[in-house]
């Protein structure tokens, strides 16, 4: 395997917070520095600017070319005449959509995926809502939004979603902790006002959702508890 031999080969390792806890014991070597970089809502203990500077092996929860700053590192690394090379992951949407039973594009489901993320001067842009509206038939995958989930939801059924849409709250997808929420768009705000869910979570929205309920193959955790650190000490 690819990244653990160019892990093995590390004198400098920074990771993020969403990768499994036992990955650098197995494959880092002893000596290696471990600098974790990682970053949750409203707690950044490095600033991008500070990885590119320190970067040698970047290690990162997922594909390196979903939301995960690879343009501004591979600069860094292209700016002082570094060689680099990329390592393919496995984005969360396609893992959480996996490990839920669920295809993400189908026949009959959806004919295309997006995956997006917000920030707050999208929660008051009606036109893109609208946007997405037209587009009600594909699947949508909605990414580092947790604070803004059941507003997501009401905003969809506002644009002109049909609130019977499926929606489902994948949480700390693909872990031993991977927890599912489901609902229909229209009533999923209410059904988990008071939930707190914990980070790394996405939704997944769309009519796909439905293969769910016959294919799932998951069990749910006894008890729910967080897989991932939810600070990083840099």
């Amino acid at each position: 395997m690819l990244g653990a031999r160019l892990l093995g080969q590390a004198d400098v390792i920074l990771h993020d917070r969403l990768i499994a806890p036992d990955l650098l014991t197995r494959y880092a070597r002893r000596d290696a520095k471990i600098i974790p970089v990682g970053k949750s809502r409203d707690h950044h203990a490095r600033t991008q600017d500070e990885i590119g500077v320190l970067i040698v092996v970047r290690l990162k929860g997922g594909d390196p070319g979903i939301y995960a700053h690879s343009a501004e590192e591979i600069a860094v690394a292209a700016k002082l005449g570094v060689p680099y090379q990329i390592v393919p992951g496995i984005t969360a949407a396609l893992g959480c959509a996996a490990s839920s039973g669920i295809p993400l594009t189908e026949r009959g489901g959806a004919n295309g995926v997006h995956f997006l993320t917000l920030y707050d001067e999208r929660l008051h842009d009606t036109a893109f809502w609208r946007a997405l509206a037209v587009l009600s038939r594909d699947t949508f995958v909605f990414y580092m939004s947790t604070g803004h989930f059941a507003r997501v939801c009401e905003l969809l059924c506002t644009a002109g979603f049909a609130g019977e849409t499926p929606a489902l709250l994948v949480e700390q997808g693909t872990t031993p902790q991977h927890t599912e929420f489901e609902a229909p768009l229209g009533e999923f705000a209410a059904r988990y006002a008071a939930t707190h869910f914990l980070t790394p979570a996405l939704l997944i929205v769309g009519d796909v959702v439905r293969w769910r309920r016959e294919h799932g193959w998951r069990e749910e955790p006894r008890e729910r508890a967080a897989y991932f650190a939810e600070h990083t000490n840099g």
